[in-house]
């Protein structure tokens, strides 16, 4: 990690630009996962909801960007960890909150 941390304090643009990346194509995943699924916002899931969320391909990419992101910045592991997103869809109007499943290692 040292050295993507001496690029990172050359180059400041690449790594916000990174991170910025990252994380669109994370809530894209998400929303997928979410349309295709049916799952509801701004209510709790089901069981039923939540297992079928964990088959899906942005519980994955949640989980390792959890992991990449608290070892790079914080150089230490998680036990667990607390997820919301917030959406909103500027085409169709729709948006709300989401509380993803805890994420536990």
């Amino acid at each position: 990690m040292a050295d993507a941390n001496d690029i990172h304090a050359i180059w400041r643009v690449t790594h916000h630009a990174e991170l910025s990346l990252a994380e669109a194509n994370l809530l894209y995943w998400i929303d997928w996962d979410i349309q295709q699924m049916e799952l509801p916002l701004n209510k709790s899931w089901t069981t039923e909801q939540i297992f079928l969320y964990r088959t899906g391909t942005s519980s994955n990419l949640v989980r390792n960007y959890i992991h990449g992101t608290c070892k790079y910045l914080y150089e230490t592991e998680l036990d667990s960890a607390n997820v919301r997103c917030t959406f909103e869809n500027v085409a169709n109007g729709t948006s709300g909150i989401i509380n993803l499943p805890k994420v536990i290692w």
